[in-house]
């Protein structure tokens, strides 16, 4: 009997390690994913490192538009400033996704170590994470360098502390329980420096205060850490908002006023508010997110290319993950039931129970708000497997419970690796294809290359010269695009093109804007300019750039 055990644990290793490699391989593999126009774009919005203040991608929205941030965010700005200025190209910005994926991944390894209480239980809740975290599309959504990969690593590293901690003393020294608390603080402080998602996260931020430090002594450095937290909390809430309610703007105030959170925060009374918290509570949804990582045959801004699986197929990914993941649920639902009654039981709180509460409740409550892009998914899904995982760590169901949860494991594993080779399947050919020019991958508008960037950066700053742009450091308000911002970057407040020429709908006229800001000109991939600008134009390559006597 013995043996058959050691047998089984010994495939159910095999297992796991084909479902990390597999997830890793996957992850490298995303070298090969064209860069989305957020990835870049959220680079103009935190700028104030060069230029003193935060904008968006352009100045159309008014007073609230450019923000000095918070003295405490300033060290996340010049860290950015640092990086890009060193890395500056579209390559960089994909290995440092695949980078922080990758040691986000070990971190997710490390913490399935801490919650499980044998070798076995870590086996089949680190192969039930890995497997659910490569379903789909998810693993090339974890490498899309955005605020949320600072964000998540941020959060991953608040629960292991508080894991790290849970099998030691109760009672700590005075000195220990304020390193612990003000790392939780710092973690928290940098979450939301990046993206008002940081300061959705202040909640769990908040539990992992809690429980980091115990006993007399912590009690201080938990009460002041924590008033803090919650005063930075609002801080950064009150600066994140106030740069999104665009009242220069109405296109622009609509569009980011069409989600629930958004309505409310803007809101002026209670009787706006309260149709508003029904509707959000309306939108709250467990399927909304993991959804989305189903492959599409029109994917979100065309950030994959288009027609590569049809509805049908694809509206059937989409109910393998919504069995998948309505198995799991009831599995926690079960396992945190019992926790409570346990907690109840024993005077305690297993602190497991209390982390993956809290990011099953993030996670809902996110989903309440409304937001639909499909980076969501990275944002929320790792909630939702590491809450599982947690809840599922504090099982008593005793040797059936822990067979069954091997299974689970095994299947969700085994759907993992499924859906890895039927995703490079379905998109491995043209994304390999995409790569073999620089530039803008045809048929993607909103998508550049990691590649041939060097003869795009020659070209842009030759058509720049053309327009008199010697010195980006002494330009104001260029527009750019993708491509042209990283040679660039150095100039005074520049506009991103996505903020201000079609597709994007705008209340103001481009030219006029450019004028009433000063501009000095526009750099641009040339297909990508209305044709009426493309006209008066002057060229090098699919360079384009106008000067203001252009306009």
């Amino acid at each position: 009997m013995e043996g058959e055990v050691r047998a089984g644990l010994k495939g159910f290793q095999w297992l796991q390690r084909m479902v990390i490699g597999l997830f890793v391989a996957m992850l490298l593999a995303a070298i090969f994913v064209p860069i989305y126009t957020d990835e870049i774009g959220w680079r103009l919005q935190e700028r104030a490192a060069y230029d003193g203040v935060d904008k968006l991608f352009t100045q159309l929205c008014g007073p609230d538009t450019l923000a000095q941030p918070p003295f405490w965010m300033m060290p996340a700005r010049y860290y950015s400033a640092a990086f890009n200025s060193l890395f500056d190209s579209p390559i960089y910005v994909r290995i440092s996704g695949i980078l922080y994926a990758l040691v986000w991944t070990a971190m997710v390894l490390v913490l399935v170590g801490r919650s499980a209480r044998d070798a076995r239980e870590r086996t089949a809740l680190a192969t039930l994470a890995i497997g659910f975290l490569s379903i789909g599309t998810l693993p090339w959504l974890l490498v899309m360098s955005r605020p949320e990969q600072p964000i998540m690593l941020a959060w991953t590293v608040a629960l292991l502390m508080v894991l790290s901690g849970a099998k030691v003393s109760a009672e700590m020294t005075t000195g220990r329980a304020w390193r612990r608390s003000l790392a939780i603080l710092a973690l928290a402080l940098l979450a939301m420096s990046y993206h008002v998602k940081g300061v959705a996260t202040a909640p769990l931020f908040l539990v992992c205060l809690l429980l980091v430090a115990k006993g007399r002594k912590a009690i201080v450095p938990r009460l002041v850490s924590g008033g803090i937290l919650v005063a930075s909390g609002v801080w950064a809430g009150q600066y994140w908002v106030h740069r999104f309610l665009c009242p220069g703007d109405t296109a622009a105030r609509e569009s980011f006023q069409a989600s629930a959170g958004a309505s409310i925060v803007a809101a002026n009374d209670v009787s706006q508010i309260l149709p508003l918290l029904a509707k959000a509570f309306g939108n709250i949804s467990l399927f909304l997110y993991p959804g989305t990582v189903a492959p599409r045959a029109l994917p979100m801004g065309n950030w994959l290319p288009l027609d590569q699986i049809s509805r049908d197929d694809s509206f059937t990914v989409f109910l393998v993950i919504v069995a998948l993941w309505t198995i799991a649920m009831i599995a926690t639902v079960w396992c945190l039931l019992r926790a409570v009654r346990r907690a109840w039981r024993e005077r305690r709180f297993d602190d497991r129970s209390l982390l993956a509460g809290a990011l099953l409740a993030m996670f809902l409550g996110w989903s309440a708000i409304g937001f639909t892009g499909v980076y969501e998914a990275t944002f929320t899904v790792p909630m939702l497997t590491l809450g599982v995982v947690l809840a599922l760590s504090t099982h008593d169901g005793g040797p059936v419970f822990a067979k069954g949860l091997g299974w689970g494991a095994a299947g969700v594993g085994l759907a993992g690796l499924a859906s890895i080779v039927l995703v490079l399947a379905i998109y491995g050919a043209p994304l390999v294809a995409s790569a073999r020019a620089g530039g803008y991958v045809p048929g993607q508008h909103l998508s550049i290359t990691p590649f041939g960037y060097e003869a795009v950066r020659r070209d842009t700053l030759a058509a720049a010269r053309k327009c008199g742009i010697i010195d980006p450091t002494a330009s104001h308000g260029l527009l750019v695009d993708d491509l042209s911002y990283f040679p660039l970057m150095h100039s005074r407040l520049p506009d991103h093109r996505g903020g201000l020429l079609p597709p994007v709908i705008v209340t103001r006229d481009p030219i006029d804007y450019l004028r009433a800001n000063k501009s000095d000109g526009i750099v641009s991939w040339c297909a990508a300019l209305p044709p009426a600008m493309q006209a008066r134009a002057k060229r090098e390559g699919k360079m384009c750039c106008l000067a203001p006597s252009d306009f």
